[in-house]
């Protein structure tokens, strides 16, 4: 009995220092394992994605816009004249059309007449003197508008006479294209191999700013003025005109046929040294300066208007009569006035 006893109370210890042991390994959560410390901090990097493949297209100049077709053709007309050459270009009788818009140029009445004809109608139409230009190459410039109609239609060519003057062209025609949205120019050429005619197109020919007829050069024409100093060149001595000569020059100042270009590109602003300025003087308290360009028989005044390229407008205009007065013997010179 005894010997139960000692065995049970053994195998109670046993258990109970089992127990202990399991419970001082289990830690405050009772999870059975021990506690562990913070977890460590991590950082998470999403991979970079591969960068995109780069396809480096080298700059080019953009092309000019397509000038589209048009027809437009121009002939000789049939007239009598021809009947005295033995060989004569491609020639059109005007009894084919019903009507048609005709100008002849004063003194070239008994020249030639061309028909320029189209297929398509052409707005704003015009037909004017070409110029030469030297810029950085040859340029070919329209310079006046001899005739002009608001639209130019196939079934009314336009006819105008034709004073052939050599190989270089001087007539040609201005018209807006619609589908193109600007103005187009084209300059009439005579061959020298054959004397044909026909037309071609001034792809890089300049314009002309606006211009408008007007009748003078004077900012001031009504105003009385007192003196009229003329100047030689550009730092020439300052003369002053006799009388009879200042009223002739003012009258041709205030008469003369001119032009009024007020916004110029700048190959139409006027740069050259002037041959004579003149200045006229109302008083002593105003004046009013004209120029001529450096062939002195071309008059014009600065306006206070510019172009787009800063260019100052002016006002001038051709007097041959002008240019005969300033060119005669000059008094000697003298002081001018004060306020100029």
């Amino acid at each position: 009995m005894k010997k139960n006893v000692t065995y049970l109370a053994i195998a109670t210890i046993l258990l109970l220092f089992l127990v202990a042991g399991l419970t001082g390994c289990t830690g405050p959560g009772g999870s059975g394992q021990p506690p562990s410390a913070s977890p460590p901090s991590l950082e998470f990097t999403t991979p970079a994605a591969s960068p995109p493949s780069l396809e480096l297209t080298p700059w080019a100049e953009p092309e000019p816009p397509q000038r589209p077709a048009v027809y437009i053709e121009v002939y000789y007309v049939a007239d009598p004249i021809w009947d005295q050459f033995e060989s004569q270009p491609a020639l059109v009788n005007l009894d084919q059309f019903a009507s048609y818009h005709e100008v002849i140029l004063s003194g070239e009445e008994a020249y030639t007449r061309i028909v320029i004809t189209t297929e398509v109608p052409l707005r704003d139409f015009h037909f004017v003197e070409v110029d030469l230009y030297f810029l950085e190459q040859t340029e070919f410039m329209w310079a006046a508008i001899l005739y002009s109609m608001d639209e130019l239609t196939p079934e009314t060519p336009f006819v105008a006479s034709f004073l052939e003057q050599g190989t270089l062209p001087h007539r040609g025609i201005v018209f807006f294209d619609e589908t193109f949205g600007w103005y187009r120019f084209f300059s009439i050429n005579v061959s020298g191999y054959d004397g044909s005619i026909g037309l071609v197109e001034a792809e890089n020919g300049l314009l002309r700013s606006p211009r408008t007829a007007v009748t003078g050069i004077l900012a001031d024409p009504n105003r009385a003025f007192t003196t009229i100093y003329v100047q030689e060149g550009w730092d020439g001595a300052r003369h002053p005109l006799s009388a009879a000569d200042a009223a002739e020059a003012h009258h041709l100042l205030t008469t003369m046929d001119a032009t009024e270009v007020l916004t110029p590109f700048h190959y139409e602003g006027q740069h050259a040294t002037a041959m004579f300025t003149l200045f006229l003087y109302y008083g002593t308290t105003h004046s009013e300066t004209i120029y001529s360009t450096d062939s002195g028989q071309f008059f014009f005044r600065f306006t206070d208007t510019h172009g787009n390229d800063g260019d100052p407008g002016y006002v001038g205009g051709f007097n041959e009569a002008l240019y005969a007065i300033l060119s005669a013997p000059l008094a000697t010179p003298v002081p001018a006035p004060a306020t100029i």
